[in-house]
């Protein structure tokens, strides 16, 4: 009778430790730190007013030569003399696509203002992964590849990774983030990427900010410089879904619940319509963040409406008594994800 209730209970636990790892991997984590077969760039600028551009790398970690169909898209604001809004002043929304190549273990980079020519003579360091297009002066916007077979249809074998480095051509003020990258499951073979952890990994349940309050002070340059500072915080957001066949783009609404360091509550929503970048003390937001009464905060960004979002934070100090400056982007923490609420993600590519 022992040893029968002993091998009752091992196979339990050995049928709980078989459940577990089936669930673990069913289910696909977006990742900044993973390969994965679709990646986001949240943020690609090229403002020659202020001498900002972005250096996109991009490595195929695979031993096989692999593809990639890539789409820029604009989301600076129609019109540039008044303030981004999704309804007032939306943003242009203009898509560009192109395709890359890559060998085997294969890195590749380029200028989002120079793009990058067909020739090995030229002094672009690497294998040339084909055409790629500059991007137009006062782009703001994203970069999303997605893996496809030689055929130009959707594949995941989860090969690629990679990086954006924005910063001023004279190279005083630089700051780097990694793409976001979606794991590949299973995918079928027509036009539409369902993020739904069956053919791609689902969206995050929710982004967090951890931030210092918009305008406050930095206390450690006040103390070594003997004068004054600001912080300052902006968001570049893009929802998960985009319809790059039909031009349609991604549209979502998320809410922030805010809390401050006494755990006190405050709120905000707005909506995100192909690309936005937010100021925490954004109109948009309605002050929330102005508000916080504290200095440190922690905000969870969640959508409201079937879809998921991703994005990058840039926080700005500078010593307004000497006017240096420093930025750098993170990452935003990814909290889960649910594929029931993210039905409404799904990224559609257009033939090449």
């Amino acid at each position: 009778m022992r040893t029968a209730r002993g091998l009752t209970a091992g196979c339990s636990v050995v049928v709980a430790i078989a459940l577990a790892l089936s669930a673990s991997a069913a289910r696909a984590d977006f990742s900044t730190e993973r390969p994965g077969s679709i990646l986001i760039f949240p943020k690609v600028v090229n403002a020659p007013l202020d001498g900002r551009n972005t250096v996109i790398q991009i490595t195929n970690t695979s031993n096989l030569t692999r593809y990639a169909h890539c789409f820029y898209v604009n989301g600076a604001a129609e019109n540039p003399y008044l303030p981004p809004d999704p309804e007032l002043n939306p943003p242009m929304c203009n898509i560009t696509d192109f395709e890359l190549t890559l060998t085997k273990q294969q890195p590749t980079q380029w200028l989002a203002s120079r793009g990058r020519a067909v020739n090995p003579a030229d002094d672009v360091a690497g294998i040339d992964p084909g055409t790629v297009p500059p991007v137009p002066p006062a782009f703001t916007g994203e970069l999303v590849c997605v893996e496809v077979d030689e055929s130009g249809n959707p594949m995941a074998s989860n090969p690629f990774k990679g990086e954006a480095t924005v910063g001023d051509t004279a190279g005083s003020d630089v700051t780097k983030y990694n793409a976001t990258a979606v794991p590949g499951i299973d995918p079928d073979s027509d036009l539409d990427l369902e993020l739904n952890n069956t053919e791609y990994g689902a969206c995050p349940e929710g982004l967090i900010l951890n931030f210092q309050a918009d305008g406050g002070s930095d206390a450690v340059i006040d103390a070594l410089g003997g004068g004054s500072s600001q912080v300052n915080t902006a968001l570049a957001l893009v929802p998960c879904s985009a319809d790059f066949d039909n031009l349609i783009p991604g549209r979502v609404t998320v809410q922030f619940d805010i809390r401050n360091e006494f755990e006190e509550p405050l709120s905000a929503s707005t909506t995100i319509a192909c690309w936005q970048s937010l100021n925490l003390d954004d109109s948009n937001l309605n002050q929330a963040f102005s508000n916080l009464g504290t200095m440190y905060g922690t905000a969870k960004i969640t959508p409201v409406d079937a879809g998921g979002v991703v994005g990058v934070a840039s926080t700005r100090r500078i010593d307004t008594t000497s006017g240096a400056s420093g930025t750098a982007d993170v990452n935003l923490h990814v909290e889960g994800n649910n594929p029931s609420t993210n039905t409404g993600s799904v990224i559609r590519v257009r033939e090449f």
